[in-house]
C-alpha cells in the first residue's frame, strides 16, 4: 500500500525501484518478487501504466505539448515517453489527441 501510494502522489517525480524497496524495507530483488506477486506485473511497468493514464487527461483535455506532458507525466523526455505510450496504448499521443 505504501509503494501504491507514493506511486499515486508521486508518479510524476523521478522514482526508482531502489526507492520503494526502501520505503517497505526490503531489498530490491525481494521487493521486485513481491510487488510483481502482489500487483500482477513489475513495478516499473506499473509505474509507466500509471503515468500514461494520467498523460491521458492531459492530451484530451489541454493544450500542453507532448514535451510538456512528457515531463509532467514524469518521464525524462518526450522520446521515452512516446515509446512507453505506443507500446501501452497501441497508438501515438498525438494519434491519440487527434481521436479526442
Amino acid at each position: 500500500e505504501k509503494v501504491l501510494e507514493m506511486v499515486y502522489y508521486h508518479y510524476n517525480e523521478q522514482i526508482t525501484i531502489e526507492d520503494a524497496a526502501r520505503l517497505c524495507g526490503y531489498g530490491k530483488s525481494n521487493f521486485c518478487k513481491i510487488f510483481k506477486n502482489t500487483v500482477g506485473e513489475s513495478f516499473h511497468a506499473y509505474l509507466n501504466d500509471f503515468r500514461i493514464k494520467s498523460s491521458e487527461y492531459l492530451l484530451r483535455e489541454t493544450k500542453m505539448s507532448v514535451d510538456e506532458i512528457a515531463v509532467a507525466s514524469g518521464f525524462a523526455d518526450a522520446k521515452s515517453y512516446c515509446r512507453a505510450f505506443k507500446t501501452n496504448m497501441g497508438i501515438t499521443p498525438g494519434q491519440y489527441r487527434k481521436k479526442g
